[in-house]
């Protein structure tokens, strides 16, 4: 990335055509831009807000996590929109058009510079990119799905097998579609939010809930969701005018995530659930005698000492 960051400068002298005009928009136009930027941005990051728990449920301390979530992940989730707002400000002003994908990129400069050097630095960074690739997938997708498969059918699945499933079900729905047209693709993605946001405000509010069932946490899901839908749909279509559905998906993630907090907040007001204390009654009983060693003992209140 900082690679194609400095020959994209380079061959353009400079950051590129984003930085020199000013905002085509004005008034509320700009300020709802601003607004649907911003939680854009937010949105985008939500997944793994979500799904950090896959990995911080190792740590050996409550704060081990604390590093990576306040300070790495931020500064590495900025600098990369900056390196990519940056790169495709400065091919725009060497090619003359957006190149928002970096392997359309790296295909253009294939194409428009034949020297063996331009060839030698694409095949790097293309290189580059697809470990990058493999290893994301890997740790956000294929290990994460797997550990949920896993927790579902313990009896048929574990991580493995998990994995070799989700990978079988990316195939079938072929996701390559999605980079055929820009525009659809940073659509669905940034679209993202309005399923994602109700649940982290749900998360952030409390994580109970009473025989594996927590109807508030339905509802409150659902209530963050639904409105955003018609918006969400508009935009897909391409057909969005500014209305009262359009701009409530231009602050789908605020929305989202407050208004789910509210009804959780509400509902758990009005139908309370006992409060966890942090011990368990449910005792693996019949797994007890399978870890008693030969020759084990019970202690003086008649409980065997290995089952404790």
């Amino acid at each position: 990335m900082f690679g194609i960051l400095g020959w994209a400068a380079s061959a353009a002298h400079g950051p590129g055509i984003f930085i020199q005009p000013p905002s085509s928009n004005h008034g509320s136009a700009l300020s709802w831009s601003a607004v649907f930027g911003l939680q854009s941005f937010v949105g985008a990051q939500a997944s793994g807000c979500l799904g950090q728990s896959d990995w911080t449920r190792y740590a050996r301390t409550p704060k081990a996590a604390l590093f990576g979530q306040l300070i790495a992940a931020p500064i590495c989730i900025c600098v990369t929109a900056i390196c990519g707002t940056l790169i495709t400000s400065a091919a725009a002003t060497i090619y003359g058009k957006y190149l928002w994908n970096p392997f359309e990129l790296l295909l253009t400069i294939q194409h428009e510079s034949l020297s063996p050097g331009a060839r030698a630095g694409t095949f790097f960074a293309g290189l580059g990119f697809l470990a990058s690739q493999l290893a994301l997938r890997i740790v956000l997708n294929c290990v994460s799905s797997g550990i949920d498969l896993a927790a579902l059918c313990p009896e048929w699945m574990n991580i493995r097998r998990g994995s070799h499933r989700l990978s079988l079900i990316a195939i079938a729905i072929c996701t390559w579609n999605y980079v055929t047209k820009p525009t659809t693709f940073i659509t669905v993605l940034s679209g993202w939010r309005v399923f994602l946001s109700p649940m982290t405000g749900i998360i952030c509010v409390a994580y109970r809930y009473n025989t594996g069932l927590n109807f508030r946490r339905f509802a409150a899901w659902v209530m963050g969701l639904w409105p955003l839908l018609p918006g969400f749909a508009r935009a897909v279509q391409g057909v969005s005018a500014g209305n009262g559905w359009d701009h409530l998906y231009d602050i789908g993630y605020f929305y989202g995530f407050f208004v789910a907090v509210l009804v959780y907040w509400a509902l758990h007001v009005a139908f309370p659930s006992e409060r966890q204390t942090g011990g368990s009654p449910f005792v693996f009983s019949d797994r007890a005698m399978m870890l008693k060693p030969e020759g084990s003992r019970e202690n003086s209140h008649g409980v065997d000492a290995c089952s404790v």
